[in-house]
């Protein structure tokens, strides 16, 4: 499992990509209070759903 920070919205794919080349199967929880239709959230799962292929 994975876990990101909130540092930098337009590097989530690259950093899931490159977490998921190391091994990880998943993203851990998410430790941020966010709304779900944060721009934030939604580039890590908008990531997420192109890295499953």
């Amino acid at each position: 499992m994975c876990n990101l920070d909130d540092k930098n919205i337009e590097t989530v794919y690259e950093r899931l990509s490159e977490y998921k080349a190391q091994g990880a199967i998943g993203i851990g929880e998410l430790m941020i209070n966010r709304r779900m239709d944060d721009p934030f959230i939604e580039a890590i799962f908008e990531s997420a759903e192109k890295l499953e292929r």
